[in-house]
């Protein structure tokens, strides 16, 4: 046991057999499973407008990770904020591996459009990897703005043994730094034509 480790990881058996607090150990699995949550807005308030493009880099960095992690085996899981056809306050698919996910996956990052309430539902999604997923999985939140009402959310994942890595999408300078959490800026290529 050191000094910040999770109450609830404390072992009470081998605590009491050798006197001293003892923590469990987990079999971390961190690169199997990746959750990616996506939010489908390009400001804080829909009456802000759309920017299309970055909403496209957005959808475009999501579907590059699940991609990537698929390809390598992981099980991939996506919850994504926004309205989708038939599901207005958005989607979330259980971490999976294979050509089926990655179908359902880019079938849902296709059809996504701004709309549903997203910032609950980005809230909600936090929550509940925050508390449902297990220690060692990779977390990517890919946002073209930050509100700091999710940082709550964020540490509770970084306490429970998540890996989070943020990814600004777009040109935000003044993204904030989270201790503990890498942010990775996304910006589009530029082509010249």
């Amino acid at each position: 046991y050191e000094p910040g480790d999770s109450p609830r990881l404390i072992h009470p058996f081998a605590s009491a057999r050798t006197g001293t607090l003892q923590v469990k150990r987990l079999e971390t699995e961190a690169d199997d499973q990746v959750e990616l949550v996506a939010l489908a807005a390009t400001a804080p308030f829909l009456w802000e407008g759309i920017d299309p493009e970055r909403l496209e880099s957005l959808i475009s960095a999501a579907a590059s990770a699940a991609n990537f992690y698929i390809l390598q085996g992981a099980a991939v899981g996506l919850s994504l904020a926004g309205s989708v056809y038939g599901q207005p306050r958005g989607v979330a698919l259980k971490p999976q591996t294979g050509r089926d996910q990655w179908a359902r996956i880019q079938t849902a990052l296709a059809w996504v459009t701004p709309g549903g309430g997203e910032a609950g539902n980005v809230t909600t999604a936090l929550h509940r990897l925050a508390t449902h997923s297990r220690p060692g999985t990779q977390v990517f939140v890919f946002t073209c703005y930050f509100s700091n009402a999710w940082v709550p959310y964020i540490d509770r994942m970084r306490r429970h043994q998540l890996k989070v890595v943020w990814v600004a999408v777009g040109d935000e300078a003044d993204w904030p730094t989270i201790p503990g959490v890498r942010t990775v800026h996304w910006t589009p290529k530029v082509e010249i034509p």
